[in-house]
């Protein structure tokens, strides 16, 4: 089923500011981190990020490695059912594997507060899902297999990023190794590094000291309104590559139904729809399909 992510909403007849990607915020059980990705560098990479996070496969996502003065790492696991309805861990279905990009674009190191995709090792294109966050100048991650495609950085919010840096217990954070066992639906488990926010004595417990991780995204595509003749503007974006790019309008602000105007495939460049209408109050709006 395809979801609908909205970076753009409502547009009255003036100029927007133009940010350069989209804005990511991670709402941690321990604190919340902003991020920017790096949307015209690495769009194969934040497009695919998008999609794990629009599609729902991320929902009751938890860090699952933290790796002190290396990283943390997520998108691997998440908490659902068993077959008996009993809470489990379970693996996040994966759209399949996407080409590396670490040299795609702009260089972007694995330096602290970038997030990176993570991979197979020895495999430079097997990237699905998962991604880790460097607490520290890991450089060399910058010449393993081709790079590590780093496709985003933390613009605030580190202090909860610090929270990992140092070994366990920093803070109240605990690490507990959960032995690598098959869950109901036959899927592998591999858990031994899992960050928790306090001390467990049994499985059960681990669940609800989870350091989960919920998404929300948002993105300022530059739409302006410019006039070209009596009684037609074009509507000009900031398009984003490899999905959907839809203009709407309505005729009133906060009124009626949204009517599509344009429809087309994002490049990653700027497009371009025109509208003939005189109204002076129609309003507009672009959304994304993945």
């Amino acid at each position: 089923m395809k979801r609908l992510c909205w970076f753009a909403t409502l547009v009255l007849l003036f100029k927007c500011r133009i940010l350069a990607g989209t804005l990511a915020t991670f709402n941690t059980s321990v604190g919340t981190m902003e991020l920017e990705l790096y949307d015209e560098d690495k769009p194969l990479t934040v497009s695919n990020f998008i999609k794990y996070v629009t599609s729902g496969r991320f929902q009751n996502q938890f860090i699952q490695r933290w790796e002190p003065n290396f990283v943390i790492q997520a998108g691997g696991y998440y908490v659902g059912t068993g077959t008996n309805n009993e809470t489990d861990f379970r693996t996040v279905p994966e759209f399949g594997t996407i080409t590396n990009e670490y040299k795609v674009g702009r260089t972007f190191t694995n330096q602290y507060g970038t997030i990176a995709m993570a991979r197979i090792g020895g495999q430079t294109n097997s990237a699905t899902s998962q991604w880790f966050l460097n607490l520290t100048n890991n450089v060399f991650l910058d010449n393993v297999d081709g790079g590590f495609t780093v496709f985003g950085h933390v613009t605030s919010g580190t202090n909860v990023l610090n929270l990992f840096v140092p070994s366990p217990p920093a803070g109240t954070l605990q690490r507990v190794n959960i032995q690598g066992y098959y869950n109901d639906y036959h899927e592998p488990i591999v858990l031994d590094t899992l960050p928790v926010t306090n001390k467990v004595t049994a499985f059960n417990q681990v669940f609800t000291n989870l350091i989960y991780v919920n998404f929300s995204l948002r993105r300022d595509l530059g739409i302006q309104i410019k006039p070209i003749t009596a009684g037609q503007h074009q509507i000009t974006w900031n398009s984003v590559s490899g999905v959907t790019n839809i203009v709407e309008y309505r005729d009133a602000p906060g009124t009626g139904n949204w009517t599509l105007l344009s429809q087309v495939v994002g490049t990653g460049a700027a497009m371009a729809a025109s509208d003939t209408s005189s109204n002076p109050e129609r309003v507009f709006r672009v959304k994304l399909i993945y």
